[in-house]
């Protein structure tokens, strides 16, 4: 059965197994060598599902549903290194690990059981294992099996049923039960070939439900359940931007601010300075979880989907739904008048009022499917042109919000004609070659390998500086805190209280600062005149920090961070710690911060002369060329 449409029926199931898949062309991509671009090699994919272990010898793959992403997902390759046995691993956020054998066994060779036979002491607690065995045994295939397939396959079929009673697993395919296999050659008996097994302890629940009918495959579809009590993570809850809620999000926030920065009017202490910055950060918390929800996100969500799609789209079913009922009533009234004409009594056709009116309606009945049809065919017409328009529309606005002014223009759009990211879901080893199974595991391993113990100094060479007479420090002001924001990109990932540039920007439009859309300050920098210079939100950020620099605090909320480790690209092992790369994400007020004093102290470093003359790396105003001129 072709992989695509497997995958658009079942697209609610959790994991899908694939077998002998498809790999070759899907796409041509952008090439500096070729005009019609290279080809970009790989299988079917699906948007609700993560494709796992796909390659061009495999003849197996997994699928797993997205609602699973926030899992620790993991392909087995340190115990299972086989081209036709895939061992994908889900670690939920609580309890164990739920492990998956897909097995495709070549009925030649029998590598794939024999390898599974040598494996079976490595690979611990598995749910379930299925595929096609390509075995032939009475346990599994009793009355149709054939005495010649049966000899020739028991050691091998034996050797899979001690295999699967050392990994505790108990067989639910019906021994008398539908065959999984029928072949094109009618002279051949269908037979049981897909097996499916289930970890001993969940089997009492799992039902196995056999698929043969009208596939283009000789094989079955199976499907199956398996009672875990394990649930997939909750989707991460957000706030549509452009949306009602977000607008009341950020007045709320506005607000929020005003009423915590005028009840501490008197700040003497760093006592004092700690409890407001921790309700400012309790209020962003409580604000979030105010306005935030679950996304409503489909199989079919597009990014570019408008309701003017949704209409094109409702007219269109409803005309076909009427095409469907009038085509309906018409072939009742004709089978009705084929009966009467064949002399069979139907009570129907004196309640539809006798043959000549049932036949009179005949026409009429095919011009209002004409008529439907038309219809029909304008329907989809105006949603193909809807969904074109709403494309373009979403697609030039992505160009059009991307900085021109920039080197980096074309390059941010390259990436829609490349192919689409693989992730890394190998198990993760630390420097002794143990697998990290555990969370707490894995971040002790990134811990170790990007926060190595700090190598020892020697002080001493700082006795011979000269030190520079102290001067005074002038409080930050509001130009330095704009003119720091403005080079802020929006699209940067916000820290844990949620709070991104973009939400920071629009936070001082409300007061009426007239930052662009592309965080870019117009010329007039001057204050708004409808707000007291204490009371709009560019003054109060501005006062947080200068309180914080005259008291030396540098508030909790600064310090929070999320650290996302991604994968580092061409990487030929992700089992080590080094083939990752962590990304830190702060809170947004805290980096503003830190923007300002670099700012502060790289003017009084060039102006003091407080660096090196040819110092050049970290400086302002300085470059590679400055370094090459000075050589």
């Amino acid at each position: 059965m072709n992989t695509s449409i497997l995958l658009k029926a079942h697209s609610e199931a959790d994991v899908i197994f694939a077998q002998e898949i498809y790999w070759g062309h899907i796409k041509s991509v952008a090439s500096t060598k070729d005009k019609e671009g290279d080809s970009y090699q790989n299988t079917v994919s699906h948007p609700s599902f993560i494709v796992l272990g796909a390659s061009v010898s495999s003849r197996v793959a997994v699928y797993v549903n997205k609602r699973w992403k926030d899992a620790q997902i993991c392909v087995l390759s340190h115990i299972i290194q086989h081209d036709d046995i895939l061992a994908v691993s889900i670690s939920p956020n609580e309890g164990h690990p739920l492990t998956f054998l897909n097995v495709y066994n070549d009925c030649v060779t029998n590598s794939a059981v024999k390898y599974l036979a040598d494996k079976v002491e490595r690979l611990g607690p598995v749910i379930t294992m299925a595929g096609d065995f390509n075995l032939h045994h009475e346990h599994w295939n009793a009355g149709k099996c054939r005495p010649d397939a049966n000899r020739r396959d028991r050691e091998i079929s034996e050797l899979l049923i001690e295999t699967a009673h050392d990994l505790d697993m108990l067989l639910i395919n019906d021994p008398m039960g539908k065959p999984t296999w029928r072949s094109n050659n009618t002279s051949l008996a269908p037979q049981v070939l897909d097996l499916v097994w289930v970890n001993n302890s969940l089997s009492e629940h799992s039902a196995l439900w056999i698929d043969m009918a009208g596939r283009q495959s000789d094989h079955a579809i199976l499907k199956w359940g398996i009672n875990t009590k394990v649930e997939p993570p909750e989707p991460s809850v957000r706030i549509k931007p452009d949306s009602i809620q977000m607008a009341q999000y950020l007045n709320d926030l506005h607000d929020g601010l005003k009423e915590i920065n005028n009840l501490y009017r008197d700040v003497n202490t760093r006592g004092t300075l700690k409890a407001m910055c921790e309700d400012v950060e309790s209020m962003f918390w409580e604000t979030w979880e105010q306005h935030a929800s679950i996304p409503d996100i489909r199989t079919k969500s597009k990014t570019w989907w408008v309701k003017e799609n949704t209409t094109a789209a409702k007219s269109l079913k409803e005309t076909r739904t009427q095409l469907a009922t009038m085509q309906a009533e018409l072939k009742e009234v004709k089978e009705i008048l084929r009966k009467y004409d064949s002399g069979i009594p139907d009570p129907a056709l004196d309640a539809h009022g006798g043959r000549d009116f049932l036949a009179d309606t005949i026409p009429e009945y095919r011009n209002e499917i004409k008529a439907l049809r038309r219809q029909e065919k304008s329907a989809l017409y105006e949603l193909r042109k809807s969904v074109r328009a709403s494309k373009k529309k979403h697609f030039n606005k992505i160009i059009v919000e991307t900085p021109h002014n920039t080197a980096h223009f074309i390059w941010k759009l390259v990436p829609w004609t490349q192919p689409r990211k693989q992730s890394a879901f190998s198990a993760l080893k630390d420097a002794y070659g143990n697998i990290a199974s555990t969370a707490e595991d894995r971040a002790r391993v990134f811990k170790d390998a990007y926060h190595p113990p700090p190598k020892p100094t020697d002080p001493e060479c700082l006795a011979d500086m000269k030190e520079s007479p102290t001067r005074g420090w002038k409080p930050l002001t509001v130009f330095e805190v704009k003119e720091a924001l403005a080079k802020t990109n929006n699209e940067s990932a916000p820290g844990p209280d949620r709070i991104t540039w973009g939400v920071i920007k629009n936070l001082f439009r409300i007061d009426g600062f007239p930052f662009h859309d592309k965080g870019e300050l117009r010329p007039n920098l001057n204050e708004p005149e409808d707000l007291p210079p204490d009371q709009h939100t560019l003054a109060i950020i501005t006062r947080m920090f200068n309180l914080c620099i005259k008291f030396g605090v540098w508030p909790e909320m600064f310090k929070r961070a999320i650290t996302v480790v991604i994968p580092k690209p061409g990487k030929d092992d992700y089992t080590k710690a080094k083939a990752f790369r962590p990304i830190v994400l702060l809170n947004c007020l805290g980096k503003l911060c830190e923007k300002v004093l670099a700012n502060r102290m790289q003017f009084d470093a060039q102006k003091f002369g407080l660096v090196h003359p040819c110092q050049y790396g970290g400086t302002m105003a300085h470059s590679t060329t400055d370094a090459g001129i000075n050589l």
